[in-house]
């Protein structure tokens, strides 16, 4: 792998120097220790709900992200295969088709949508689930969700529009990661590919150039 293993090396080191054992961590975090283990030997990349849990939790002074930000930048340089490339990239019709899908019929407006944080609380119950559920189980759920979010981004017309992208930039991603975990890297490859469309229409570039790093590490 060419991105160098900084944000892991440098979470193991915080960790160690806390005296802290990755179960520990695991209980502050609300992640598994397996999942722990894995970013910490670079297998997996964090979310970034845990470069900001982690840091606060450390009081790092933004070491974690700025660490997270450097393996951003060189999956940004590193050079693709033009299968996956492909693959990772064409997306990008498919969610233009959903937003013309969306249709001005079907608008609604902020007042008619539930909240965001409804979402954001789903996604983290499936996050939950999937630390005990194989990714064969869970993924369709997980997908349902995400369509739904998505299509109601599509038709929302006033500021929840961007908040709606974001949070199901959030779902895309993990889709990508369970994908990644059942052994289909497709399907890996084009739901982080989405995660980083969705993340820049939604304004976020901090969670596009994490979906980056992912699919990096995917390739």
């Amino acid at each position: 792998m060419d991105i160098p293993l900084r944000f892991g090396a440098e979470l193991r080191r915080l960790r160690e120097g806390a005296g802290m054992t990755l179960q520990q961590l695991a209980d502050v975090t609300s992640y598994s220790r397996g999942h722990l283990s894995k970013i910490e030997r670079g297998v997996n990349p964090p979310t970034m709900n845990l470069v900001q849990c982690c840091d606060a939790y450390f009081d790092a002074g933004g070491r974690l992200r700025r660490a997270f930000s450097a393996e951003a930048e060189s999956a940004e340089k590193k050079p693709k295969p033009a299968r996956r490339q492909v693959i990772a990239t064409g997306v990008g019709s498919l969610l233009a088709t959903r937003f013309a899908e969306g249709g001005r019929p079907d608008h609604v407006s902020d007042s008619e949508l539930p909240p965001d944080a409804l979402f954001q609380d789903q996604l983290h119950q499936m996050k939950q689930l999937g630390q005990s559920l194989r990714p064969s189980a869970i993924l369709p759920a997980l997908r349902s969700q995400a369509s739904t979010v998505i299509a109601l981004a599509t038709r929302a017309t006033g500021p929840s529009r961007a908040g709606l992208l974001v949070t199901a930039s959030r779902f895309a991603e993990y889709i990508g990661w369970v994908a990644q975990e059942g052994g289909d890297e497709v399907a890996a490859l084009n739901a982080t590919a989405e995660a980083v469309e969705l993340a820049r229409a939604g304004g976020d570039e901090y969670l596009a150039d994490y979906a980056l790093v992912r699919r990096a590490l995917v390739m």
